[in-house]
């Protein structure tokens, strides 16, 4: 069959008729835009669907996911998705993990007769992220769950969804060395087949604070920044106001917590940084309608897969440009895909081969270091514990060789971080030190930055 134009998933899965078998991984991978979530949903409540199933698990990443694929089912349905509905129960990985940890996996998963895991590439995301080491403390979750595939493939079908399965297929290959267990549902001839979202221009960048600073929107133009902490979505949305447009930032809402010091006491506790009613408003909006009222949106990590942004014909072409404050291919393509229709440029951070830096890479790291510095001069609390080392870790961007396979990977500890910079002959350390003050009994690590004189 001659093909003249690009398909829709659900379009595809009637022209192939792939099979679906339990047993096995049922593997779907194309990109953001295609129509996975559209297409599980017609397997889910459209009995006339070649693939209808009757009882189903929906496994999500974020509770942004869950929310979507919830307003989703309930607009086509009328019916609310949750444990007391036999069609349809929608769960988070961190859910799952829970009940698998505090119960009995099988009689779980006889419950359902299709098990879908959208995003699956977050699972090991947040199995590496997440997970303990230690044996003598409680078993990592997210890696339970890792372990259990082939358990959960043999009791229900097994689906899952991803634009960047890499993780996941490596662990059939070299984790498991089963790759036969892999039921790939397009096959690779076809992909070019299926559709997804256009960019004009994608463009990898230096420094995304120069790009936030010279970006320039028309009045019906809007534009979609990306950043993995709170504290960078706050400093683009410092420049973007400055700048006069229109902002608002969202995160998670419900446990972000940092450490910082009480004014009046000089005790350091827990803060939770809460998004205020209007962000809250915002985020309604966008989780069920898709639409954003001004001019420049602003996600961190929570929102980095699920929602879709402008999916209407209405909304057609208003954000035409997507930053986004990272160099991991995974977060690029996901944030992208999450406006929900062609877009102009796409502006990313550029992985830096930090053994061979130009005379431009290596000034833009010196001036970060001299900023982290000034930041932990004026508050010697700046970057605590984990989350602390992560803001840095984000900002410097550093990466080194390993293996000696030439491969890049991401410093993200201090002592990995100085190495790199004293590979550069950068003059400055990242120094750890054990404070005296504690928050919830636990005694807390400040991170700082100092130039070596």
């Amino acid at each position: 069959m001659f093909l003249k134009k690009p398909m829709y998933l659900l379009d595809y899965m009637n022209y192939r008729k792939p099979i679906f078998l339990q047993g096995y991984c049922n593997l779907i991978e194309c990109q953001c835009g295609s129509g996975k979530t559209h297409w599980s949903m017609d397997c889910i409540h459209n009995k006339e669907s070649l693939y209808y199933s009757e009882r189903n698990l929906y496994v999500t990443d974020t509770r942004a996911l869950k929310e979507a694929v919830q307003n989703d089912y309930y607009r086509t349905t009328g019916r609310t998705a949750g444990q007391h509905n036999e069609q349809l129960n929608v769960i988070t990985y961190q859910t799952l993990a829970n009940k698998i940890q505090n119960g009995s996996l099988v009689e779980y998963f006889q419950q359902y007769d299709t098990v879908f895991f959208d995003e699956v590439h977050q699972l090991f995301i947040y199995s590496r992220k997440y997970d303990k080491k230690d044996e003598d403390e409680e078993r990592a979750k997210y890696s339970l769950i890792i372990d259990n595939l082939e358990t959960i493939m043999n009791i229900s079908t097994l689906i899952c969804l991803s634009a960047t399965p890499k993780d996941l297929v490596n662990h059939f290959f070299y984790g498991l060395r089963q790759p036969e267990l892999i039921n790939e549902i397009i096959i690779p001839t076809d992909k070019h087949k299926i559709c997804y979202y256009t960019t004009d221009l994608s463009q990898d960048v230096l420094d995304m604070k120069d790009v936030a600073r010279q970006i320039e929107l028309g009045k019906d133009e809007k534009l979609f920044i990306f950043a993995n902490t709170i504290r960078e979505l706050k400093e683009y949305q410092q420049i973007m106001s400055k700048r006069g447009y229109s902002t608002v930032a969202l995160w998670n809402d419900k446990k972000y917590q940092k450490p910082h010091v009480n004014e009046t006491t000089g005790e350091i506790e827990e803060h939770k940084w809460k998004m205020t009613k209007e962000q809250l408003n915002a985020r309604k909006k966008l989780l069920k309608d898709g639409e954003f009222d001004t001019q420049v949106l602003l996600l961190n990590g929570a929102y980095e897969s699920g929602i879709n942004i402008e999916y209407s014909n209405s909304s057609e072409k208003q954000t035409i440009y997507v930053m986004v404050a990272s160099s991991n291919y995974v977060q690029i393509t996901q944030a992208r895909g999450r406006i929900r229709h062609d877009i102009e440029g796409l502006f990313y951070l550029k992985k830096i081969d930090n053994y061979e830096l130009t005379e431009e890479e290596y000034n833009r790291l010196y001036d970060t270091l001299e900023q982290l510095e000034e930041e932990c001069l004026n508050d010697m609390y700046s970057y605590v514990n984990k989350d602390g080392l992560n803001d840095i870790s984000e900002q410097l961007n550093l990466y080194f060789k390993y293996n000696g396979q030439g491969k890049l990977q991401k410093a993200t500890t201090f002592k990995k971080m100085n190495e790199v910079l004293e590979m550069l002959e950068l003059p400055f350390e990242i120094v750890k030190i054990n404070c005296d003050r504690k928050v919830n009994g636990k005694r807390i690590q400040s991170y700082y930055i100092i130039q070596e004189k």
